[in-house]
């Protein structure tokens, strides 16, 4: 019995720390998802609150869009910027090219538009005409797009 335990012990470490051959074969899901950025509330400038939504065709292919309305952010400081509103509005493809490790290539487009109420003196140098604490309301259009490449889960 003494000799048989450390020869029991011996053989259950020998093949707990043999080498095995990983055939990893990833399980592509396709099919609609639902995507939320629980960080976008704490952009510095604008806070963020919205959904995604994403549709991955096949093993190769992935659209996806997300829509969220933006806010006056937590961390601005700045007291002229009042009642800021607006929406951010983005739309990517992927396209998967190596589909064992997730590695992909993609497109994206972005559009934010928002505005926010200020306060302003005008001073008109040519004529005597001043508006003094003078209300508007601008607007801006961002647009944007770009590539980016990287791994993702499948």
């Amino acid at each position: 019995m003494k000799k048989i335990l450390p020869a029991l012990f011996l053989l259950i470490t020998s093949v707990s720390l043999a080498q095995r051959t990983n055939r990893h074969t990833p399980v592509i899901r396709t099919g609609a998802y639902l995507s939320l950025n629980p960080y976008s509330p704490l952009e510095p400038e604008q806070g963020a609150a919205g959904l995604g939504i994403g549709y991955r065709f096949n093993k190769r292919f992935e659209l996806f869009t997300e829509m969220n309305y933006l806010y006056r952010g937590a961390f601005m400081e700045d007291e002229k910027y009042w009642k800021l509103k607006g929406f951010r509005f983005i739309v990517s493809g992927k396209y998967f090219y190596q589909n064992k490790d997730g590695f992909f290539v993609g497109a994206e487009f972005r559009w934010k538009r928002y505005s926010f109420t200020d306060e302003n003196t005008f001073v008109n140098g040519v004529l005597p005409d001043t508006l003094m604490d003078y209300q508007y309301q601008p607007r801006h259009d961002l647009l944007g797009g770009g590539v980016f490449w990287g791994k993702g889960s499948n």
